[in-house]
């Protein structure tokens, strides 16, 4: 009952005794055959059972593959090439990394990516709390299996990406590339690494900035900034690889003061940014709720000559103070 109809009078209708009696009767019947339906015949498998004489799920044996790693082991990310799996984490007082040879059946002893080592955190400038470690790692397989561990790092007044080379399907890391930082005293935080059908590779990271390397990462390209507002609001970056040359980057952004977006912008080697950026949230987030610091992105895979299409996910709280998961199909 409605608060409006509180305070008025109830009035009951009496029915007729033979149309209650013979809608009861229908009732039971309905009743009946809703419960015989429900209740699965012998032999045959409820909704959400496996069939009989079918495929079972099949669990294998859990393994902890940061043993002997100290501290607190967290975020892991990985990679699969073929029967070699790469995971990466921060732990291991740096990067941790461990390697599968055999599809995941077992890993070899955990490493440390070389560069990523340190203990506590800094207590003074703009890197007050940042850890004097590695964090953040990515992982990524370019097709001629050379293995990229990326993660964040600060050193010397400036917030930036790392780059651990291994040409040997995991087994070492003998190179370390270093993306230069675009500015001094920056703030910076969550690498996502990409490579391409070539061989070119892609790094972003916040708050806002990307940067490409076509030999393997000995040299890389400037770091330009994919935003186009300057200002030091918060940039979720992620970036996945096109056809060759061209990349998609995605960034989850609060700099209006209506709130948070999705955005994403095709990128290439040769002429640049191919298109301003494309706002796909329908609606803006409340900046005052947190997002989370990562986003989706992935290129769905094309058939004949259709367009590519690009799927997004992120985090946005459109209503009430709950950020909710959203996702859509971009095509460019």
């Amino acid at each position: 009952m409605s608060a409006s109809a509180a305070g008025e009078g109830l009035v009951v209708h009496r029915r007729n005794r033979r149309r209650v009696r013979q809608g009861l009767i229908t009732l039971g019947a309905v009743l009946a055959a809703m419960v015989v339906t429900a209740i699965p015949a012998a032999g045959v498998p409820a909704v959400g059972q496996p069939v009989a004489g079918g495929p079972r799920p099949h669990v294998g044996p859990v393994a902890e593959i940061s043993r002997g790693c100290p501290g607190q082991n967290a975020e892991a990310e990985q990679a699969v090439d073929g029967r070699y799996v790469y995971v990466a984490w921060i732990g291991c007082n740096g990067i941790g990394f461990a390697r599968s040879t055999n599809g995941g059946r077992t890993f070899a002893r955990p490493v440390i990516v070389p560069g990523s080592f340190g203990h506590g955190f800094h207590r003074s400038g703009i890197g007050f709390g940042l850890p004097r470690y590695g964090w953040d790692p990515s992982v990524a397989v370019a097709p001629d299996h050379t293995v990229y561990v990326a993660y964040m790092l600060y050193r010397h007044s400036h917030v930036h990406p790392v780059v651990a080379i291994s040409d040997d399907h995991g087994a070492t890391f003998a190179r370390v590339s270093r993306p230069a930082s675009p500015v001094k005293d920056n703030w910076g935080d969550r690498d996502f690494i990409a490579v391409g059908p070539t061989g070119t590779v892609y790094l972003t990271w916040d708050i806002g900035w990307l940067s490409y390397s076509t030999d393997h990462g000995r040299k890389w390209s400037p770091a330009r900034r994919v935003t186009p507002d300057h200002d030091k609001a918060e940039h979720i970056m992620a970036v996945t690889s096109g056809p060759p040359g061209v990349a998609y980057v995605g960034w989850l952004s609060d700099s209006t003061s209506r709130g948070s977006a999705q955005y994403l912008r095709p990128f290439s080697i040769h002429t640049g940014w191919l298109a301003k950026p494309i706002r796909v949230s329908g609606q803006f987030g409340n900046r005052n709720v947190w997002p989370g610091d990562t986003i989706g992105i992935s290129q769905l895979p094309a058939r004949g000559h259709s367009p590519r299409k690009i799927q997004l996910s992120w985090g946005s709280a459109v209503s009430g103070r709950n950020s909710q998961i959203f996702t859509a199909t971009v095509t460019p």
